[in-house]
């Protein structure tokens, strides 16, 4: 049980707009768990933004070296997180079976190079279903037709990835992304790693403030509740 007088700040994973946005809109309610839910699938999904990620000072590539580097790994990345949104949709709406199978199916990402090995990806998931009606409800011909619905929805209908067009900035796997980025291009005299990303963090707080208003939201949200309280 959650308790009501504690507040959650929790990554978006599997939920969808509506669900985001309704946490949003009620919050703070009084006597029921008060959850606020990232837009974006996680934090670092704001953090690999180019603007944001160069306004660091310990930033050693332009801003046009590290959208290009960060297009080319998007691009790797794309068919794997496209096929991450299908098995989330089916563990949430149709089988729950699929929960222990989710870590080995993680495991898979290499695999995932183009649409066609993505989608065969899922389908040996799918064939260990428990469930038979539930399994001859994932034909093919769905599976295919799912699969591109999501991929459009990541790129925006495009083959390759674009900066401001679809919605893979709110919904790919950031953190990987994040860590690419910050290992070959942030290079700062502190050797401590925690420092440095507490270092990158006071870096970029006012930029991402700034172009996010989510996180200035967030802030205002949580400060609202959290500043009555005594110190």
């Amino acid at each position: 049980m959650i308790e009501p007088n504690f507040y959650f700040l929790i990554d978006r994973d599997h939920h969808s707009d509506e669900e985001v946005d309704s946490f949003w809109q009620k919050f703070p309610v009084a006597n029921e768990p008060n959850i606020l839910i990232w837009r974006r699938k996680e934090l670092e999904n704001y953090l690999i933004e180019p603007d944001v990620f160069c306004s660091s000072k310990s930033v050693t590539a332009s801003k046009e070296q590290v959208t290009a580097r960060l297009l080319e790994i998007v691009q790797g990345q794309i068919y794997f997180d496209t096929a991450r949104l299908v098995v989330s949709e089916i563990r949430r709406n149709h089988d729950k079976s699929l929960n222990q199978a989710w870590g080995k199916f993680n495991k898979t990402m290499i695999n995932h190079t183009n649409s066609i090995n993505s989608i065969e990806c899922i389908a040996v998931l799918i064939a260990d279903l428990k469930s038979p009606e539930t399994l001859k409800e994932f034909t093919e011909t769905w599976l295919v037709n799912k699969y591109q619905e999501k991929f459009n929805l990541m790129t925006g209908g495009a083959d390759t990835i674009e900066i401001g067009k679809g919605k893979w900035h709110e919904l790919i796997q950031g953190k990987t992304i994040f860590n690419t980025l910050f290992h070959e291009f942030f290079k700062s005299p502190i050797p401590h790693k925690d420092h440095r990303h507490r270092q990158f963090a006071k870096d970029v707080l006012y930029d991402i403030q700034r172009l996010h208003p989510d996180i200035l939201e967030v802030k205002n949200k949580i400060s609202a509740v959290i500043s009555p309280f005594p110190a």
